[in-house]
């Protein structure tokens, strides 16, 4: 039987604890070293205390929403960007959201991109703000 899985590419994390640094887990004669944060769906899981990271989906986000706004240039319509940031910037955001285990600090997070995201395009008195 032919096993196509790379030890190289393959961690082991124990939730709920440290790691068990006495077990050895073998993959076709090759240690799979054991890690405290995994990544799953684009999401960051903590093994110590099974919280999640997503700056990096932010940082994806952010990025993508810069990116568009910066092709449509300063001067451009807002209705033009909602379609782009919609099929774009969103599922960046969104992939994965159903595994999250919010904070505190992780909804203030996602918040401010919101915010943020939407800020870029209101108008107050005649003024982008």
């Amino acid at each position: 039987m032919h096993n196509d899985n790379n030890p190289l590419n393959s961690q082991t994390v124990s939730f709920g604890g440290q790691n068990p640094c006495q077990c050895q887990i073998m993959l076709n004669d090759n240690p799979i070293p054991w890690v405290n944060k995994v990544k799953y769906l684009g999401v960051y899981f903590y093994s110590n205390t099974g919280t999640t990271d997503i700056s990096d989906t932010c940082r994806k986000f952010h990025g993508r929403l810069n990116s568009i706004l910066s092709v449509l240039g300063s001067c451009s319509n807002e209705i033009a960007a909602v379609h782009p940031i919609k099929t774009y910037c969103l599922p960046t955001i969104m992939y994965g959201c159903e595994l999250w285990s919010l904070t505190d600090s992780s909804v203030h997070t996602i918040s401010v991109y919101g915010i943020t995201a939407s800020g870029k395009f209101l108008i107050f008195d005649g003024e982008r703000v």
